[in-house]
């Protein structure tokens, strides 16, 4: 499934921070995230807990995008940031990691639909998918990589087989999972194969 994408179709491909929507010219391309919460297997409820919880995720999401970057000011960050980066820190120290790509939208050229994946990097000599998360495992978390998985390898041009994991950060330790993706590339198919169904169907 791993194709390059053509000069035009890099210049046509757009991601709206706003909307948080991806497009493909006048097209507009699903993302994991989306298709996964429409089949009802993330539940969200906009509560204020919930909203509270949502926005330390981004918030530190933001401060590992702008360290890898050399770009925080880590003065500025709220308290209730620090341990999370910290354990960022750590991981980055212990596994040696090297970032190849940084919270970079992209799109997949055969299957269109689209995604931003939290880091790719260079792990013992191979480049691995990570999603970075501020929460507990949950089971769609394995349909997401396999998801971005897809993407990363047409990314990297033929590179098969990537490894992929969920790096879960909190205020004690981080953890490390890795997610056999191919025991949920079917239901991810599966999830694209329904939204064509609909789209066809409207």
């Amino acid at each position: 499934m791993s194709q390059c994408r053509s000069r035009s179709e890099i210049d046509m491909f757009r991601f709206d921070e706003i909307t948080h929507t991806y497009w493909l010219g006048e097209r507009r391309l699903p993302s994991p995230t989306g298709l996964i919460k429409a089949a009802g297997l993330y539940q969200y409820e906009d509560t204020p807990q919930q909203i509270w919880y949502r926005d330390r995720g981004s918030a530190v999401h933001k401060a590992c995008e702008l360290f890898d970057k050399n770009d925080l000011d880590e003065s500025t960050l709220d308290p209730e940031i620090v341990p999370y980066l910290e354990q960022y820190k750590a991981f980055l120290k212990v596994s040696g990691a090297q970032v190849l790509r940084n919270e970079e939208p992209a799109y997949h050229p055969t299957l269109m639909y689209a995604g931003t994946i939290d880091r790719i990097y260079l792990m013992n000599g191979r480049p691995v998918v990570v999603d970075i998360k501020t929460g507990t495992p949950e089971p769609w978390h394995g349909i997401q990589l396999a998801a971005y998985k897809l993407i990363a390898e047409s990314l990297e041009c033929g590179t098969q087989a990537m490894k992929c994991y969920g790096l879960y950060l909190g205020k004690g330790e981080y953890r490390l999972i890795e997610y056999k993706t191919r025991e949920h590339l079917p239901s991810w198919m599966a999830l694209l194969t329904l939204h064509a169904w609909k789209e066809n169907h409207k």
